[in-house]
């Protein structure tokens, strides 16, 4: 590939800077003449007469329209036009600029309310040389002075169209910070030549000869990317990869916009001022002559947006159909030009000798259509020469697929061997995370091997299940294990012993008790960011107790974001490696469907993998119902505690097998991880995403659960994919240091006593002032991952996880019917608040009897009552439900809420409304009663919050939030919603029929 023709040129932007000046407005400009009106309905446009400022505000206020429609009313052009009136007739510009702010459902919709339209004219008449009503009589118009538009003619329109809008997002802030109201401007008024309909005024207009004067300079900036890396231009088409590219640079827009059936309204040297039929404005946007696009300012085609050739033709020529559009180009001989190994050999080769920005930019244009495999692979290479990473992905269009490991070790068979060279390795760092596949005995060579190499070092295996260490007692009867059954007999022996087993939560009463272990091994340990989605409080006890403690972590599916946890990356590469092969299928349909379809193909046994207990359940109901399989044939697993200690569960945790009539395990993510599975004839293993925002994790942890090979036996994946399938270049270790250095500047060094109320407190450890950086690197990993199309996600799993991704392109699923599930579900909804609402002693002691949840089993005695079998019965069946119940039901009482607040009309409020709810009683409770310096800056905070929505006298709802938001930051997360039943509950707030707010003066 000749990459010498591609002529690279960084793209330059106008961009001007607004301040005011203080000097006196000149009187002559009221009487100098710079209107023109003209009369669009006679030949074309038709010059009429001449204003000055001073007859033009008694034009405006003497104007009648006398029945007629708006676009027959007469038009002022800013300027003075002779011979005609397309911009190149202007023979005197105007210092003015017109500005306008429509009033429509769909823009500016707040403005509605008479109270806000009349404080935003206001603050117009204050700055404006005049303001006025539009056409609507709710639009705002009027007139700025801009000294040096004078200077600007049509040959310059382009200047005037950025000036215009700098003025515009210049008054937008002001708006916002003196009256917090958000506006949007037509952006339209802007250009050079712009006509404004005269409007009938139901009151007189005044000029104002103190208005603000505009002042701007102009200058050019380079165009940067979300990540600061410069953006170029190509002015050769002769590697032009994609149809698109290719098109755009072919198709000449002002042909295509008058194929549209657009007529050109006026020209200049760089745009055509087009007008389209179906619109009512005398404008609807504008050929930008130099990039080749259309700039709309219709709300008839839905507002503003630039179109390149391609969306163009797709939106106005094609009726947004991409397909017909894409179909039609390939019949003229459009195609796309396929990236292979040998323009990427090429592209390494020309960046050997040409490493400037522009040469890196030049290469990258060409083969960012290249697949992500690669894309990586040529990274892997570039890296290595002189080459700002950050620019590299940026121009590639490339994320970090590929983990990166700081050593790696060759293995065959199991590690246990290698541990002693690893560690002696090793022995002067604290933390390192050792990653091999599943199956190549990690854990046991702790368990075996490490005691015959360092008998002498005292160490603590923590697992994240409790099978796992029943497992290992299992084989290893001697091994002290700790679960959360484990006596005082059992903790004392572990204070002797050389080897401890315990699981993450026992695991940090070790540590809290300080006894003296060498080495803390941490199986699974991707669970210290993956378990933070889930159970916060335990990861963050347990991540503090490590911070001064020597550890090894053990998984198979690490993370980059170890490494800046201060973890050494290490991968025991195994020779005899096997590639798991993953049939996936796209499907954004409910799961209940996907399961359902699933099962008309299934020959043999099944397990499928859903993280919805609810899903399963309806599942394992409806196939009952429908006479498909018998129930001894369907087995469900959870995390339930009767679940685990069930003689199904037993014999999978302990021999990896089901019962031999199982032809049906439907589970949750319970056996993602310490299951070992042997059994014979399944032929389907199902994963099924029930989320947008997928991590990897638990996929390669499910497909790895089965120990032997059985050909028949395939592996499903099922995967939800969101629309936006762009390439997102998200720098990872970047945005952690970034967020880091931010928490650390938000943290004071004191926090409130009142808990559940601050947004912040997950990211520190408990009151403590330090970052809990493992939270903060699960939300960051959230965000890698999220920010992963399709396609990079897949390389993701084939680069790290050894495994082979094959799409099911022709795959597709029948129709299912759903509805008796659905109406299924919603009866146990509505029995579930019965139940508790009339019985809720005895459902607590339901509860009581199956919960293993600690904090319910602390908080609640059991009374005892005279048992209900079918209502214990179905509190066991739902148990999940009651235990959530009995949660909140717990956090309302402690901030000092009864259990009825749950409910509304006899039905739970949803979770984020109950949430809302204490977090309101608990800022009450703190107003009433602040207990450190927190609290009453907090206090402090709200009293401001109210003052200064009291010298607002009236204000909206949405007018609120930015001054919460300014004073809290997003500190104390609250809807707006929550915030108007806590000011109208205990401050007095009152909202008349226009939902106008203000205090009462009582």
């Amino acid at each position: 590939m000749d990459f010498k023709n591609l002529k690279a040129q960084p793209i330059k932007k106008r961009v001007a800077s607004i301040k005011l000046i203080n000097e006196p407005f000149k009187s002559h400009l009221l009487v100098d003449k710079f209107f023109t009106e003209i009369d669009i309905c006679k030949n074309g446009g038709e010059i009429i007469n001449y204003f000055s400022l001073e007859e033009l505000e008694n034009r405006i206020n003497s104007f009648k329209k006398e029945g007629k429609s708006k676009n027959e009313h007469p038009t002022i052009l800013k300027g003075i036009y002779t011979d005609g009136i397309k911009s190149s007739d202007c023979s005197k510009p105007s210092p003015f600029l017109f500005f306008d702010i429509d009033v429509k459902n769909v823009i500016n919709k707040h403005l509605k309310n008479p109270s806000v339209n009349q404080r935003v004219f206001n603050f117009f008449q204050k700055i404006s040389l005049l303001t006025y009503r539009s056409y609507s009589q709710e639009g705002i118009a009027g007139i700025l002075y801009v000294p040096q538009l004078v200077k600007i003619g049509d040959s310059h329109s382009r200047s005037h169209q950025i000036v215009g809008n700098a003025i515009y997002k210049f008054l937008k802030t002001e708006l916002k910070s003196k009256l917090e109201i958000e506006i949007e401007f037509d952006e339209s008024q802007a250009n050079f030549r712009q006509g404004r309909y005269l409007a009938e005024q139901q009151y007189p207009v005044e000029l104002n000869k103190e208005p603000l004067i505009f002042n701007y300079e102009l200058k050019e900036e380079l165009e940067l990317d979300d990540l600061g890396v410069v953006q170029y231009k190509f002015t050769s088409n002769t590697i032009s990869t994609s149809i698109i590219e290719k098109y755009n640079t072919d198709a000449d827009i002002r042909f295509l916009v008058q194929q549209a059936g657009f007529n050109e309204l006026n020209k200049s040297s760089d745009s055509i001022r087009l007008r389209h039929s179906k619109s009512l404005s005398y404008s609807t946007g504008f050929v930008d002559l130099k990039d080749n696009t259309y700039m709309n300012y219709s709300e008839t085609f839905g507002g503003k947006k630039k179109y390149d050739a391609f969306e163009f033709s797709k939106k106005f020529l094609f009726n947004g159909d991409f397909e017909s559009l894409v179909n039609d180009l390939r019949v003229q001989g459009y195609d796309e030009i396929i990236i292979d190994e040998r323009d990427f050999e090429d592209g390494l080769n020309y960046l050997s000798n040409h490493t400037s920005q522009d040469e890196v930019a030049k290469v990258c244009y060409h083969l960012r259509k290249g697949t992500v495999k690669q894309k990586s692979m040529f990274f892997q290479e570039v890296r290595q020469l002189d080459i700002d990473e950050t620019v590299l992905r940026s121009y590639l269009g490339y994320n970090q697929i590929e983990i990166v490991y700081d050593k790696s070790y060759k293995i065959k068979g199991h590690i246990g061997g290698k541990i002693k060279s690893i560690i002696e390795d090793y022995k002067n760092e604290d933390k390192i995370i050792l990653r091999a596949e599943t199956g190549t005995g990690k854990t046991t060579a702790f368990l075996k091997f490490f005691p015959q190499f360092f008998p002498e070092k005292k160490i603590l295996i923590l697992e994240p299940l409790t099978a796992i260490v029943d497992q290992s007692k299992n084989d290893y009867p001697n091994l002290t294990g700790l679960t959360g059954i484990s006596g005082l007999g059992e903790f004392q022996q572990a204070y002797e012993d050389r080897i401890v087993m315990a699981t993450y939560e026992k695991g940090i009463t070790l540590l809290k008790d300080q006894v003296p272990f060498d080495y803390i091994i941490v199986d699974e340990i991707h669970n210290l960011l993956v378990a933070n989605g889930y159970k916060p409080e335990t990861i963050s006890q347990l991540t503090w107790l490590l911070k001064d403690k020597k550890v090894i972590g053990l998984t198979g599916t690490p993370s980059n974001i170890f490494s800046s946890l201060g973890y050494k990356l290490i991968n025991l590469e195994n020779t005899d490696r096997n590639v798991t092969e993953v049939i996936q299928r796209v499907s954004n349909k409910e799961a209940e469907k996907i399961i359902l379809n699933h099962l008309n193909f299934v020959e043999g046994k099944v397990i499928i993998r859903v993280n919805s207990e609810k899903v399963l359940k309806s599942v394992k109901q409806e196939l009952i119902e429908l006479k498909r399989f018998e129930e001894n044939q369907i087995l469900i697993l959870h995390s339930d505690f009767e679940i685990k200690k069930s003689e199904d569960f037993k014999l999978m945790a302990e021999k990896g097998k089901f019962r031999n009539n199982v032809r049906v395990v439907l589970t949750t993510g319970v056996i993602d991880e310490g299951v070992s599975l042997y059994q014979e004839g399944f032929t389907d293993v199902v994963f099924i995403e029930n989320d947008y925002r997928q991590r990897p994790e638990s996929i390669k942890q499910f497909f790895a659960r089965f120990r032997h090979i059985e050909p028949q036996r395939k592996n499903y994946h099922y995967f939800k994919m969101k629309n936006n399938q762009d390439f997102n270049v998200f720098n990872e270790a970047n945005y952690f240091k970034n967020q880091e250095r931010s928490l650390k500047r938000r943290c004071s060094g004191d926090f409130t006593t009142y808990t559940d109320l601050s947004e912040f407190d997950k990211y520190f450890y408990v009151h403590s002032c330090t970052i809990n950086p493992f939270f903060l690197a699960y939300k960051t990993t959230n965000i890698t991952y999220s920010s992963f199309n399709h396609e990079e996600y897949n390389s993701f799993l084939e680069t790290n996880y050894d495994l082979k991704v094959r799409l099911d392109a022709s795959w597709t699923m029948e129709e299912i019917d759903i509805s008796e599930i659905k109406e299924s579900r919603k009866v146990t909804k509505e029995t579930i608040d019965r139940l508790w609402l009339k019985e809720t002693e005895m459902c607590i002691d339901a509860v009581l009897s199956y919960s293993r949840n600690e904090e319910i089993q602390n908080y609640f005695n059991f009374k005892g009552m005279d048992k209900k079998i079918c209502l214990y019965s179905f509190v066991q069946d739902e148990l999940k439900d009651f235990e959530s119940l009995c949660v909140n039901f717990i956090k309302l009482k402690k901030v000092g809420l009864k259990n009825i607040e749950m409910f509304r009309n006899g039905k739970k409020r949803g979770q984020e409304a109950i949430t809302n709810l204490i977090k309101i009683q608990n800022l009450k409770n703190l107003l009433d009663n602040p207990k450190n310096d927190k609290d009453r800056d907090l206090k402090h905070k709200f009293q401001e919050f109210i003052l200064q929505l009291k010298q607002k006298k009236s204000f909206e709802a949405n007018e609120m939030k930015p001054i919460w938001y300014k004073i809290f930051g997003k500190e104390i997360g609250l809807t707006q919603k929550s915030l108007i039943k806590l000011l109208k509950e205990d401050f007095s707030l009152t909202e008349d029929k226009y939902h106008l707010f203000k205090f009462s003066d009582s």
